[in-house]
């Protein structure tokens, strides 16, 4: 199968960002780590890169460095290079500290988008224990709208939960995520 990775973010465009409160007060909680979603975002990008890879599976990756793509262009990668999926790594912020856990979006009436969003959030709840926001419908992110192939857009975590940062910045967990990814979509592959 022919994926396509769109690691959220990146270059002058960090997404969410945890300040170290020491030195920047978010007003969320105090912590000892800086973290940058693009940042987390490549890295399990490259990660689930290589996993898709060692599977069987061609992939495509908008970015393998820290550089901003435009969403036009994300999608526009995604639909020229004909792949059959896209899965759109990021991370979640909050303005509530306590909010935690995993979701997956998919665009509405897509059922193979849905199909492969209830098969990626399925296996990394399993694989991780992490609490399940489900798989919600998102017809305004710009990545699931405009790609002409079912999209996933995955939501690993909450840099805003002191625990769920900690997590994300563990190469170890991140693997254990992206090797769920993998296993969603060959599940997904199978049905």
């Amino acid at each position: 199968m022919k994926i396509a990775i769109l690691a959220g973010h990146g270059g002058s465009d960090s997404g969410a960002v945890d300040p170290i409160e020491k030195e920047q007060n978010d007003g969320i909680y105090q912590d000892d780590i800086y973290t940058e979603e693009s940042d987390v975002n490549l890295k399990a990008a490259k990660i689930l890169e290589k996993i898709l890879t060692n599977n069987g599976h061609e992939v495509f990756m908008a970015r393998d460095r820290d550089v901003y793509i435009s969403l036009q262009n994300r999608t526009h990668f995604a639909n020229d290079n004909n792949a059959d999926i896209v899965i759109s790594l990021h991370a979640n912020a909050a303005a509530n500290s306590a909010a935690e856990g995993i979701e997956t979006l998919h665009y509405p009436g897509s059922e193979n988008g849905q199909k492969l969003a209830n098969n990626v959030q399925k296996r990394m709840i399993k694989a991780s224990n992490a609490t399940d926001r489900g798989i919600k419908e998102r017809d305004n992110l710009y990545v699931l709208r405009k790609t002409l192939m079912p999209a996933v857009l995955v939501e690993m975590g909450f840099l805003t939960n002191p625990k769920e940062e900690h997590l994300l910045n563990e190469r170890e967990y991140l693997y254990l995520l992206m090797e769920a990814v993998a296993a969603g979509v060959d599940d997904y592959e199978r049905e």
